[in-house]
């Protein structure tokens, strides 16, 4: 997850050069990366979600006294996995917000 962050925020140092050299905040530009791989993340989960419910059949053979649908481990899963992107973006996020918008822009 980290690397797949790490990867579409490098692809986007251009954009975020110009964006400071522009006047954007160093708060501003980690807050639009961060939002941006959050919802990379709510949109994973909404799917792994909508998977989970269809595969629960199947997923009842692996667990051992729970059911597929328990509302809690949904929610505990979901929320541990939410913190997981949390971590995973905020270090490509504090990166994009250290860099030099002349270099950025002379990288082209």
């Amino acid at each position: 997850m980290y690397g797949t962050l790490a990867y579409a925020t490098a692809r986007r140092m251009n954009e975020i050069g110009i964006r400071m050299a522009l006047g954007a905040q160093r708060e501003q530009v980690v807050a639009m990366v961060f939002r941006e791989n959050a919802q990379i993340a709510i949109a994973g989960c909404g799917a792994g979600l909508i998977a989970a419910v269809l595969a629960s059949r199947v997923l009842a053979s692996f667990l051992y006294e729970i059911s597929p649908r328990n509302p809690w481990v949904v929610l505990f899963s979901i929320a541990l996995l939410m913190a997981i992107a949390s971590a995973a973006s905020l270090l490509p996020a504090l990166r994009a917000a250290r860099i030099d918008p002349m270099a950025a822009i002379r990288c082209d």
